[in-house]
C-alpha cells in the first residue's frame, strides 16, 4: 500500500489540534470529520486524508473592491 499511516498523535500535530480534539471529534461525530483506520484496535489517519482535509478548509483572502 505504500500510505503513510499517522497515529492521532502524529495527525493531531500536524494538523495543529490537540489529540483529544480528534478523539473527539472521532468518538462524539463533532468537530473535524476526518477518515481514519482502525488497525487491531489502534486508530490511524492517512496522511493524504488529513492533506485533503487540510486543502477543503482552505480559505482563500478576499481581494479588496477597487
Amino acid at each position: 500500500m505504500g500510505e503513510i499511516m499517522l497515529t492521532t498523535k502524529e495527525a493531531a500535530m500536524r494538523l495543529g489540534l490537540s489529540p483529544s480534539t480528534l478523539n473527539k471529534a472521532r468518538v462524539g461525530g463533532t468537530g473535524p470529520q476526518i477518515p481514519h483506520v482502525l488497525l487491531g484496535g489502534s486508530v490511524r489517519y492517512k496522511a493524504s486524508d488529513l492533506d485533503a482535509f487540510i486543502e477543503a478548509h482552505r480559505v482563500q483572502p478576499e481581494r479588496p473592491v477597487e
